[in-house]
């Protein structure tokens, strides 16, 4: 790289850095409690255990990487935090090499990468919340695929799909998404060229095969047992309110910037053959990403990361014909948009709230249940009993069993109830409240 590009590089990481270190790592949350009870390896057995057991989901490559974090620093939850960070900026590295090899040059490939990473939507919850690191690890992988293929190396390709798929279920597309790309991309586009792109793709649709048999050896849940919410439906109503929305987080930041740099220049871009094709199968990574998540009830940013790669790539492959053209103005735009980053922080730090607040709690909930638990012989059962003002839900959601075993011991056992609902009478029971913002015993 030319050293622009390190420049804007370093100015990238600095703005995300100053976005998302203060507010990363305050507190395990929700999900995060099953997956560090799931990643304990204390014998060589566990380790076939993570890959043959699943946690509803199966994403054993996500429990391995908790177990990583849990071996090495215990139950503190910044340096889990710090490991998102990094899987964050290697997306980005990857984005950057992929760009290279599909026409962008350094400094488009760096757009690419940091329209991705400063997108408002799914990027703080991949952070913030430990759990979201599922979609970075898809995206990890599912980047590094790609760029394997496209460099001839399809077994490579068909590992890290592999592993992408044992990090998401959203990954089950890319074979598709590597064939399409292959064939696409040639000028001759004939059933030979189609059958050779289907010929080197048959690694990757092995792989496809071999997650299909661990997923059902592990028992995972699939589409017809899953629970209510994570359902297909193919309500048009839903589905459309699902696609309305997740375009809005997977494209606004890029539409934006098309349409600044549009108004500047006051000229329409002219894409060769080659970049209008990677243009149109960058848009097929964009929706064959949601092809899962467009029919779930259930909406979340986070499923916008892996498809909203594409987004970028097309529209840092649109920049760059913009550049072609008036290279001054483009230059201009994009250091004004890298200026509005640094000036969007408070904006940034302002959406990251709704998930340092109950990180927060969960620091000194936590602290609290493992100072209770000690006062209290093995095997006592503590009763959470959450008041809807009070955040215990936040914190916990349905896992502050799990919590319990984390940081009290393994015999203990923990609920989390309604305050509204019918209280048990056994007088072995420790009954738990927030006084505050301390997680105190009742006086039994």
């Amino acid at each position: 790289m030319s050293g622009t590009p390190r420049v804007a590089s370093a100015l990238v990481i600095g703005a995300l850095s100053l976005i998302y270190l203060p507010d990363i790592g305050h507190g395990f949350l929700r999900d995060d409690f099953r997956w560090i009870r799931a990643a304990r390896v204390e014998r060589v057995s566990d380790v076939r255990r993570i890959f043959a057991e699943n946690v509803g989901f199966y994403r054993p490559v996500v429990t391995a990487s908790f177990a990583v974090n849990r071996t090495l620093f215990g139950l503190r939850p910044f340096p889990y935090a710090l490991t998102n960070f990094g899987l964050l900026l290697v997306c980005m590295w990857l984005m950057v090499r992929l760009g290279s090899l599909i026409g962008l040059t350094p400094s488009f490939a760096l757009v690419a990468a940091a329209l991705w990473a400063l997108n408002f939507h799914g990027v703080n919850m991949a952070l913030l919340w430990i759990s979201g690191r599922t979609a970075l690890l898809l995206c990890v992988f599912a980047l590094a695929a790609l760029a394997a293929f496209l460099r001839g190396r399809q077994w490579w390709a068909a590992v890290w799909c592999l592993l992408a798929m044992l990090s998401k279920e959203e990954a089950v597309v890319l074979p598709v998404v590597l064939m399409c790309w292959k064939w696409y991309s040639s000028d001759d586009r004939r059933l030979p060229v189609l059958i050779e792109a289907g010929t080197r793709t048959l690694p990757a649709v092995g792989a496809v095969a071999l997650y299909v048999v661990l997923r059902a050896w592990s028992g995972a849940f699939g589409p017809m047992d899953a629970p209510e919410y994570y359902r297909f439906t193919f309500a048009p109503a839903d589905v459309a309110r699902n696609a309305a929305e997740y375009i809005d987080r997977a494209c606004t930041l890029v539409i934006l910037a098309i349409l600044l740099t549009l108004a500047i220049v006051r000229r329409r871009p002219a894409l060769p053959s080659g970049e209008r094709r990677v243009v149109q199968l960058s848009m097929l990574w964009l929706v064959s990403g949601f092809a899962l998540t467009l029919f779930l009830p259930i909406r979340s940013s986070l499923y916008a990361l892996f498809p909203s790669i594409g987004s970028c790539l097309a529209g840092a492959m649109v920049l760059q014909a913009f550049h072609r053209g008036a290279p001054a103005r483009v230059r201009g735009v994009v250091i004004t948009l890298l200026v509005l980053a640094f000036a969007l922080v408070p904006v940034y730090w302002s959406r990251n709230e709704r998930w340092v607040t109950p990180a927060d709690l969960s620091h000194r909930v936590v602290a609290d249940l493992q100072a209770i638990g000690g006062s209290f012989p093995h095997g006592s059962r503590l009763l959470a009993i959450d008041d809807e003002s009070e955040g215990l839900l936040g914190v916990f959601d349905g896992l502050f069993a799990d919590a319990v075993t984390l940081y009290v011991d393994r015999d203990t056992t923990g609920q989390l109830v309604d305050s509204k609902a019918t209280m048990p009478v056994d007088r072995d029971i420790v009954r738990l409240r927030l006084r505050g913002d301390s997680l105190v015993a009742e006086q039994r």
